[in-house]
């Protein structure tokens, strides 16, 4: 929160190149805690594997509408943190993009 409001700071007073900077500063813990994160799943997904084999189709399906249902929540919080004026809208455009995608997506894999 120090980094964003001194990045704000040095851009009102138009020094846009240490703003920059600041921002880069401000967001790096969270390039790195999302990195970890990934890198963890993906070493439990590998361990899990053999356990995902033994689960029933059905409920492989459920947990595979569950990546489309992240994508639209990520899409909205990353709209609704823009600050844009009509953020709502971008998060309804981009929840209905990814919905139509899986959609044309299931109806392409019917025979």
């Amino acid at each position: 929160d120090g980094y964003k409001r001194q990045a704000l700071a040095s851009a009102e007073a138009g020094n846009l190149t240490r703003a920059m900077r600041q921002n880069l500063w401000g967001m790096w813990p969270h390039f790195v805690g999302y990195g970890a994160l990934t890198g963890a799943c993906a070493l439990a997904g590998f361990f899990l594997e053999p356990v995902m084999v033994a689960l029933p189709q059905g409920l492989l399906r459920g947990l595979a509408w569950a990546y489309p249902a992240m994508a639209c929540v990520a899409a909205a919080i990353a709209a609704q943190s823009s600050h844009a004026r009509r953020a709502p809208l971008f998060a309804g455009l981009a929840a209905a993009g990814v919905t139509v995608a899986v959609l044309l997506s299931r109806l392409q894999e019917r025979p």
